[in-house]
């Protein structure tokens, strides 16, 4: 009887730890409606700014990608680098749509923006910085040619 109850009570646990896991990657995750791969609220903060259409495709690939690291959950290093490599292409592409004489520092502001609501809990927070720590001290190359898709 007793070693019954241990396995019930440790099914349970093991069932709470599951749902409790999936309710925190539910929470880093957010919601997308639209399943875009960008949550809502930063979908709803990118359309309601003045960006040209080019700029507005190289924003939204950026946001894609940010969220990809905030998720990323296999803790895979190679699944990290791919990440990395393509938010970086998406990071380029920004400079390259929003350079300007007149406001040097704007690609620099929506970069930071778009990670900034991005990462905008503790759990994402924690999340990104594993993310992190899988790129640490990997070695990339600068792009080459356009890397706006």
């Amino acid at each position: 009887m007793r070693s019954c109850l241990s396995l019930i009570a440790a099914i349970a646990f093991s069932a709470a730890c599951n749902a409790s896991a999936n309710s925190m990657q539910n929470e880093i995750r957010g919601a997308d409606s639209n399943s875009n791969g960008i949550r809502d609220d930063i979908d709803a903060y990118i359309a309601k700014q003045p960006y040209s259409a080019a700029q507005l495709a190289a924003v939204i690939r950026h946001a894609r990608w940010i969220q990809s690291a905030v998720i990323l959950s296999s803790g895979n290093r190679e699944d990290a680098r791919v990440i990395a490599v393509q938010d970086g292409k998406a990071i380029d592409c920004i400079y390259e749509q929003f350079q300007s004489p007149e406001a040097p520092d704007s690609a620099a502001a929506v970069v930071g923006t778009i990670e900034s609501l991005t990462v905008n809990t503790p759990a994402r927070k924690k999340s990104y910085q594993k993310f992190n720590e899988l790129v640490s001290g990997m070695a990339f190359q600068l792009q080459q040619g356009n890397t706006c898709e």
